[in-house]
């Protein structure tokens, strides 16, 4: 089943890599994230982290958007606090990205359409869902 991007909104978020077990010092893990919607499997994509390089950490992401396969690499960054992902878009840490016309980015990247996906939850009630993984 096809769902259209304007009524779901796919987001990573670091705490919920975390959470998975997907951010593990000095290893590599390799493993799959779904997002589900009312109990079914809407997207799913490849997520490894190579975390044994501690002066370049990264993830790479695995999927299909709108029929066309993406394998893009992201840095990631360990903090005094905790992991962080490095926005593609701005080069900025972030905590969670957003899936945004294929490409995964932070809020803060200047795109309109992000900005109109990344509403606060009172603004985005009846407006679509947000999906976590």
């Amino acid at each position: 089943m096809e769902i259209s991007k304007d009524t779901v909104y796919i987001t990573l978020s670091i705490a919920e890599c975390l959470q998975m077990g997907y951010f593990r010092k000095g290893e590599f893990v390799n493993d799959a994230i779904e997002w589900k919607l009312e109990g079914r499997t809407v997207a799913t994509i490849g997520f490894a982290t190579d975390t044994r390089d501690p002066l370049r950490p990264y993830a790479v992401l695995s999927y299909t958007y709108n029929g066309t396969p993406h394998q893009k690499a992201l840095k990631i960054k360990e903090t005094p606090t905790g992991w962080a992902f490095i926005c593609p878009i701005t080069g900025k840490r972030c905590t969670t990205l957003y899936l945004v016309d294929g490409e995964f980015m932070s809020r803060y990247a200047p795109r309109p359409t992000l900005r109109q996906r990344a509403l606060s939850n009172n603004e985005r009630m009846g407006a679509g869902v947000l999906l976590h993984a």
